[in-house]
């Protein structure tokens, strides 16, 4: 009577890692995804983003950010702990941003509050957002993720 019991047990565990990896399915699709924060006027290091591969994570190396410049990043992967820390924004990223039109939301660093930024290379298309920091009038699945993307870089800053 156990054996079946162990057959079931070995089913459904089989059952649920499968689950779990077609809910990642997103990854092979995906290219990479560039996140980070930045500030228009202040001194120093003003921006802090990351380029998030399916295999790895590198850190930039540019101190501002410019609107018409692309980011470039370090040649060496950060370590596989802040990669599995940052890996939650590849998969929880917010899909419905492909669908929309602006690319802009909110006024990101009018204020000086500073601002997030998203690219997304996804099946050979480069997407990019501007966010606003301050959630008022941003959609709801966006203040989600940017709280969540604000969270992980704290951990890897």
């Amino acid at each position: 009577m156990k054996a079946p019991i162990k057959i079931l047990y070995v089913l459904a565990l089989v059952f649920l890692l499968g689950a779990c990896h077609y809910q990642c399915d997103c990854l092979p699709q995906t290219e990479w995804l560039v996140f980070g924060r930045y500030h228009g006027k202040c001194v120093g290091d003003c921006a802090h983003f990351y380029k998030l591969t399916p295999n790895a994570l590198f850190k930039d190396d540019i101190e501002r950010f410019q609107i018409a410049e692309n980011v470039s990043f370090v040649t060496a992967p950060m370590p596989e702990s802040k990669f599995q820390k940052a890996r939650v924004l590849l998969t929880e990223f917010p899909y419905a941003l492909l669908g929309e039109d602006a690319d802009t939301f909110g006024c990101p660093d009018c204020a000086d509050q500073g601002g997030y930024y998203l690219e997304l290379r996804r099946e050979g298309k480069t997407y990019r957002w501007r966010i606003d920091t301050r959630e008022e009038g941003l959609p709801s699945y966006l203040v989600a993720y940017t709280r969540r993307m604000n969270t992980v870089l704290e951990h890897l800053h």
